[in-house]
């Protein structure tokens, strides 16, 4: 028992510093988007919908250049289907990463 408060604080400490640093960062990727373009290489079919407003024939159509032409808007209908995204989808997923074409 002839440690002191210190001793045993500071390592711990230092683990929950990087731990912080590693869920900041992770954090900052999904702040920019890039953290599931990572993980997900698929959406490679050609969008019938616009992604925002559901009218046909989105440009670019691509969902990848569709992304960066029009930056920061939240996918509110699946632009294969039409159909409108729910709030809790939309919530977790603004930006469609996660929204697969029939059949993807």
């Amino acid at each position: 028992m002839g440690q002191t408060i210190a001793s045993v604080l500071t390592p711990l400490v230092v683990i929950l510093t990087q731990l912080g640093e590693v869920v900041d960062g992770g954090m900052d990727d999904i702040a920019r988007g890039t953290y599931l373009e990572k993980e997900m290489k698929q959406q490679d079919t050609l969008m019938k919908f616009s992604p925002a407003t559901g009218n046909e024939n989105p440009y670019p159509s691509h969902a990848e250049q569709y992304r960066k032409y029009h930056g920061k808007v939240a996918w509110l209908y699946n632009p294969w289907t039409r159909v409108r995204r729910s709030a809790e989808d939309i919530g977790s997923d603004t930006f469609g990463f996660l929204v697969l074409p029939p059949g993807e």
